[in-house]
């Protein structure tokens, strides 16, 4: 029997959760791809977390959360400055 067939699928989605979140933060720079990918961990952890993942989808949700906010601060930044307002 395999590891991974006791996961239950909310504690599976929260994991991926948590790997995109941390993924998105690494990519935050990159602007289509980072927040993108913040938003595939946002979704995975708010499903998770209505499905009973418990605390490692709100840890998933905080750093998808965290991820997208971070990629589009920078991305209005670089518009900011490109910008002529």
């Amino acid at each position: 029997m395999d590891s991974h067939e006791n996961a239950a699928l909310p504690e599976q989605f929260a994991t991926a959760a948590v790997v995109f979140g941390l993924v998105s933060l690494v990519v935050c720079w990159w602007f289509p791809f980072g927040p993108t990918l913040a938003l595939c961990g946002t979704a995975a952890a708010v499903g998770s977390w209505l499905a009973g993942g418990g605390f490692r989808s709100l840890v998933g949700l905080a750093f998808a959360a965290l991820g997208f906010a971070t990629g589009m601060l920078i991305a209005a930044d670089s518009w900011w400055q490109t910008l002529p307002l």
